[in-house]
């Protein structure tokens, strides 16, 4: 059997190969689809048992969103693009861990990945969602960064949103090991479609419909 360690390894050798293979016309176009996608998930709502489940996250006059300077590969989300109300934060390796600043710097794509050049420090506690670069993921929204560990220490007590941005080339049909630190997503979207866990999601409140299954994961599917 192949040790957890060395699996996410050659998942991450392997996702980086074939993201850096994408083309600039399909980066573009996959920005363009996971922007729509997030639109729809935080300000209409799929028709989906999410609906119920964030409703009073979607009520919110204001929102602070929590978002991610690109690296290469990475699909690009620009808060110009979203609606004028969202408040921006980003992530900041401080030592080990990140913090998160308000910068406009970031805002305006001038700075290096995960390093904002100056901001004020936001406690984490404040912020509704945040937006999760990857680099594999699975069918339970176990993901696979690279491995630094410094978005599992940071979400570890976070009970906000946590929401993967990836391709569906990136989820992978086997299981990801899970190492007792790592913390899983409770929404991917990629190009095609959103993936989601709605017993996740019960946190935020009562899902219209019912479902069952500790493990029940929906996938709503692009146009």
């Amino acid at each position: 059997m192949v040790e957890p360690s060395v699996q996410k390894s050659q998942l991450r050798e392997m996702m980086k190969i074939r993201r850096a293979a994408v083309s600039p016309e399909d980066h573009q176009s996959a920005s363009a689809s996971v922007r729509l996608q997030l639109l729809q998930l935080l300000c209409q709502g799929p028709v989906s048992p999410l609906d119920g489940a964030l409703g009073a996250l979607r009520s919110k006059p204001s929102m602070i969103i929590s978002g991610y300077i690109p690296l290469p590969g990475e699909i690009p989300l620009k808060p110009l693009d979203f609606p004028a109300h969202w408040r921006w934060v980003w992530p900041r390796i401080s030592g080990k861990n990140l913090e998160f600043v308000a910068s406009k710097d970031a805002e305006l794509g001038s700075a290096h990945p995960l390093e904002p050049l100056a901001g004020e420090s936001v406690d984490l506690a404040r912020v509704a969602v945040v937006l999760v670069p990857l680099l594999a993921f699975d069918s339970q929204l176990q993901r696979v960064g690279f491995g630094g560990g410094y978005f599992d220490r940071a979400l570890a007590e976070y009970q906000g949103l946590k929401v993967g941005i990836g391709y569906s080339f990136q989820r992978v049909a086997v299981r990801i090991a899970r190492d007792p630190w790592d913390v899983p997503l409770d929404v991917v979207i990629t190009e095609k479609w959103t993936s989601l866990s709605v017993d996740r999601l019960r946190r935020f409140g009562q899902p219209t419909s019912s479902v069952g299954g500790a493990d029940f994961q929906n996938d709503i599917q692009k146009g």
